[in-house]
């Protein structure tokens, strides 16, 4: 049985969940439809856990600089899905003379989806998962990180 180290295992799960981030956020800057921006908002909220829970494995500053930066996006995805729940909600109900408040509601979930589409291009365009990732498996002594941890056995 080899021992895995919790720094090891942190970078490893952590470079996984940012590839799946990375893969999302291209999905989801080609279309913002309802299944693109909930698997965007998982594979965020993933990630971010296992900067938080880990978190000493990290480096700290770059760690709190991607949970902030992921946490604007995953407010303006939110945003967009909390549009979305309304419109099915207001079309299930049937309500006459709901098309002004359709209208009005789609046009807010368009302008939402503008703001994201910005930030998703400036995800991609500034290349942060590749930044992100060298900050991440830097050659920080993991040794230090776990001090606090104990080994994992990993079952091979």
């Amino acid at each position: 049985m080899a021992i895995v180290t919790t720094g090891s295992f942190a970078k490893k799960e952590a470079d996984e969940l940012l590839r799946r981030v990375d893969t999302q956020i291209a999905r989801a800057t080609r279309s913002q439809g309802v299944e693109e921006l909930h698997d965007l908002r998982v594979a965020s909220r993933r990630f971010m856990r296992i900067l938080s829970a880990l978190a000493p494995c990290f480096p700290r500053g770059e760690s709190k600089r991607m949970r902030r930066g992921l946490k604007r996006i995953m407010v303006q995805a939110g945003d967009i899905r909390d549009y979305d729940i309304a419109i099915h909600l207001i079309n299930r109900m049937e309500l006459p003379d709901s098309g002004t408040l359709l209208r009005q509601i789609q046009k807010r979930r368009e302008q939402s989806a503008t703001v994201l589409s910005a930030s998703l291009h400036r995800w991609t365009a500034r290349n942060l998962a590749a930044r992100w990732r060298a900050a991440l498996n830097s050659n920080r002594d993991l040794k230090s990180a776990d001090a606090g941890f104990r080994a994992v056995p990993a079952v091979i």
